[in-house]
């Protein structure tokens, strides 16, 4: 009679693989099953690894991690909504960057109120303010009072040259500017009234 499974010693239990030890134990007790038990001990490993390979993290099927939109899938692309042509005044900004000499700066003079101001109105044409050589230099001279102060104030004024060339410069570069339509001069009464209005929008 062959020896039962169940009554083996537990210190004969060899400790090879599972697979291997029920080949073993098949072959010793059931001759005439020796080899289907070690077919089966064949079998059983690569079934295994199949079936643990279906619970792989890296599975899609088996996984325990919940797929995520933007970690797992590439998230769609923006579409950038279609910009339409560019305004009458960035066409001006366009213009007056393309001209370094529009750029400049004279002492005592604050040039934003007579050229192109890029950060001014964004209106084409700007506004800016049309002077005479008296009126250019009352404003930024800061002379107050009546049409004959500021003649007064001019007249006793040592370096009379020096206003009149920062004048005629400003006179030259307005005009060009007023030539591409980036500027449209004013005198004072409607320089003010149109800044106003402008404001108010």
């Amino acid at each position: 009679m062959s020896p039962s499974l169940s009554a083996r010693p537990p210190s004969t239990i060899p400790s090879a693989p599972r697979h291997i030890y029920f080949s073993y134990v098949c072959a010793s007790s059931f001759p005439i099953l020796t080899r289907q038990c070690l077919r089966l001990s064949i079998i059983l490993p690569s079934a295994f690894t199949k079936t643990f390979a279906s619970f792989s993290p890296t599975s899609s099927r088996g996984s325990s991690h919940p797929r995520v939109l933007g970690l797992d899938e590439p998230e769609a692309a923006a579409i950038a909504p279609a910009r339409g042509p560019p305004t009458p005044f960035e066409r001006a900004v366009e213009v007056w960057r393309q001209h370094p000499m529009w750029q400049v700066r004279m002492p005592g003079v604050d040039l934003k109120l007579h050229l192109f101001n890029p950060h001014g109105p964004q209106v084409c044409p700007q506004p800016v303010r049309r002077s005479g050589l008296l009126d250019f230099y009352s404003i930024h001279a800061g002379v107050q009072g009546d049409a004959l102060a500021r003649n007064n104030a001019y007249s006793a004024l040592a370096r009379k040259a020096r206003w009149g060339e920062k004048h005629r410069r400003m006179g030259e570069l307005q005009n060009k500017q007023w030539s591409r339509e980036l500027i449209e001069p004013m005198g004072a009464a409607e320089y003010r009234r149109t800044m106003a209005e402008l404001a108010e929008q």
